[in-house]
């Protein structure tokens, strides 16, 4: 039942800023055009020639600011500006007499007072001044570890300069055909990312399909997601700001606040409790078989210095899948918040999560039963590895249904998230 009422709100409210912003776009236009009802009613209501003007622009700026992300503050301003010009409009009609043409001030007022009202009740209302932020009383910042080591790893900006054709990097030799990539799939928009770049740079950022997306990838644990990065209206920028609880954690440009890469839950800071939208987990493939889906998807390169290129070479040498066991990196144990036994630390294995759900399949568990049928939230899920790839893949039975949230990463990873998970 709850369900159903946020989805409702929430269509409600986009009906209800739908209306508002065609009206004031509509009506900001035929102002600044001089429309012949628009002359007519300023003449009635005795304002000056200039006022359509002024009243067109400020119609305008108010629609582009409902319509793209702002500081919420702005937000509020121009909810304030609709009430006050549709109440003057209102008043106005009653003073000169004209009775008739005061209906649809009110109906955009009711409007108007749905919408702010929905929109209102969705956010934080102290408008940056003075947050009232909940507290995750598990984080403990005194236990982020290598803060300043890991700041050599660069946020990768991905932008149309960085975007080249995957088949002729592969017929140059650039990339190799059996090359693992992330697909990064927004709608029907796809690029890809070799898991090589990633490991190095640990976080990508950029925009497809219209959608800020972050896609993030801790090296040690072999664990990552990809987000969108717009919370509260403004679209964040992050970078790699340490290790706890033994995985990367990462911060915001403009709060600084603390963010978990798997989950996108905000651990502390401005928008403590917050979470990044999960848009997907990530989906490896080979680059010869992402070049299968389309001969015209493009790769993201990051244009790197000598140096750099053998730091990548290095990053990706010592950690990852390639070394299963061995000791940890001086800080990242230092960083755990507890112990939990039940499987050995440096396991590899697929984690399935939704929510506060999450199970662990041991890597070495599905490699003897080759595939695995088990019943995750009422659904039954089947796990077996990808021949190409070597790595465990998760799906839904019903092919009708999406593939679940998943994470082929160690299990110290997974635990030290997602405590007292269960175990397949």
């Amino acid at each position: 039942m709850v369900q159903k009422k946020t989805k409702s709100g929430r269509m409600l409210f986009l009906i209800t800023k739908t209306i508002l912003v065609l009206w004031m776009i509509s009506g900001g236009v035929s102002a600044l055009l001089g429309a012949e009802f628009m002359v007519e009613q300023i003449e009635k209501l005795g304002y000056p020639n200039y006022f359509p003007k002024v009243l067109g622009i400020a119609k305008l700026i108010g629609a582009l600011i409902f319509i793209f992300p702002v500081k919420k503050i702005l937000k509020v301003i121009t909810y304030c500006g609709v009430f006050f010009e549709v109440s003057i409009a209102f008043v106005s009609y009653i003073f000169a007499g004209l009775w008739q043409d005061s209906f649809p001030p009110i109906v955009f007022l009711t409007i108007a007072t749905v919408s702010f009202f929905l929109w209102f009740k969705s956010k934080d209302l102290s408008l940056g001044l003075k947050p009232k932020l909940p507290k995750i009383k598990s984080f403990r910042p005194e236990l982020i570890t290598n803060k300043e080591f890991v700041k050599i790893y660069q946020t990768f900006q991905i932008t149309e300069k960085h975007l080249l054709s995957l088949k002729q990097m592969i017929a140059e030799n650039r990339i190799k055909p059996n090359q693992e990539v992330f697909n990064i799939k927004i709608g029907k928009e796809q690029i890809i990312i070799t898991l090589w770049n990633l490991a190095y740079h640990h976080l990508a950022e950029g925009n497809l399909n219209k959608v800020p997306f972050l896609i993030t990838f801790c090296p040690v644990c072999n664990s990552g997601m990809l987000f969108n990065r717009t919370v509260e209206d403004e679209i964040l920028e992050f970078y790699v700001s340490g290790v706890y609880r033994g995985t990367m954690i990462m911060c915001d440009q403009q709060t600084n606040s603390y963010w978990d890469h798997i989950t996108g839950v905000c651990l502390g800071g401005y928008y403590t409790g917050r979470q990044l939208e999960i848009i997907d987990s990530h989906t490896i493939t080979s680059a010869k078989e992402s070049l299968s889906y389309s001969d015209t998807i493009k790769v993201a390169i990051p244009q790197l210095s000598l140096l750099k290129r053998f730091f990548t070479k290095f990053q990706n040498g010592h950690v990852w899948r390639k070394v299963p066991e061995g000791k940890f990196y001086p800080g990242f144990k230092d960083s755990f918040e507890f112990e939990d036994t039940r499987r050995p630390e440096k396991e590899l294995g697929l984690g399935i999560l939704h929510k506060n759900k999450a199970k662990f399949y041991p890597f070495e568990t599905i490699k003897k039963e080759k595939e695995i049928k088990d019943e995750f939230l009422g659904q039954t899920i089947i796990i077996k590895i990808d021949e190409q790839l070597g790595i465990p893949k998760a799906e839904f039975q019903s092919k009708s249904k999406e593939m679940p949230k998943q994470l082929f990463l160690r299990w110290y990873g997974f635990v030290q998230t997602f405590r007292n998970c269960e175990i397949y």
